[in-house]
């Protein structure tokens, strides 16, 4: 079962420190795919041939279900929020029965919207590790660009006046985004009961903010 795209708003609360489940996520782009899978097999290369891709860690009760038949039966969602310090934020959410991975891409990071725009020509695909382990399982996303495109919108980089407050904020949005109930069920009749988020690092904002603390 897919959900097309929602765009909705998602109150970040007062939840201090990161999640337990939290893991870095990468952007890969159709050449650096192509680089990553030379010398993999052909059927390999073809699957992943022109494809962007969103890579990042889920808890391993997930990922066995997401390489077992249960694959198939994995829903997915879009949704978008600006957080209470001026953040634009887009999570990619799947889940399976109750267990939820959730991609966080913050959209004030060049690179995510680099993956924007190049999916209004190309197809987004998803590698899921398992929980930092050497495996990992290829999903097709079977969101179209016109779901993906309204965020293009949404794109716009920080301003010096509000860097210091999203870069400071942004433990608490991963952890508001890791609460269950923080993104609605994709399935019917399923409660949310394991959520496990990976997020792109805004590295660009990240940047900034340090340059800018050295030279104060």
């Amino acid at each position: 079962m897919n959900n097309q795209e929602t765009m909705q708003p998602i109150l970040v609360d007062e939840h201090h420190g990161m999640p337990g489940s939290f893991f870095p996520a990468r952007i890969m782009d159709p050449s650096e795919v192509q680089h990553a899978t030379l010398g993999r097999p052909s059927a390999v290369q073809a699957w992943t041939n022109g494809k962007w891709y969103v890579c990042g860690d889920v808890r391993s009760k997930l990922f066995e279900m997401l390489n077992a038949e249960h694959r198939d039966a994995s829903a997915v969602r879009l949704t978008a929020f600006n957080s209470p310090a001026g953040g634009s934020y887009a999570v990619l959410s799947h889940q399976i029965l109750g267990l939820a991975h959730r991609f966080l891409l913050p959209l004030y990071e060049p690179k995510v919207e680099e993956l924007l725009l190049g999916l209004q020509r190309a197809e987004l695909s998803m590698l899921f590790g398992n929980e930092g382990k050497d495996d990992a399982v290829l999903l097709h996303c079977p969101l179209s660009a016109l779901a993906f495109a309204p965020l293009l919108a949404m794109t716009t980089p920080l301003p010096k006046e509000t860097l210091h407050d999203v870069i400071a904020e942004l433990p608490m949005v991963i952890s508001a985004v890791n609460q269950p109930k923080q993104v609605p069920s994709l399935r019917r009749g399923e409660f949310v009961t394991d959520v496990s988020v990976s997020v792109v690092m805004p590295s660009r904002a990240l940047t900034r903010f340090f340059s800018e603390k050295r030279g104060g």
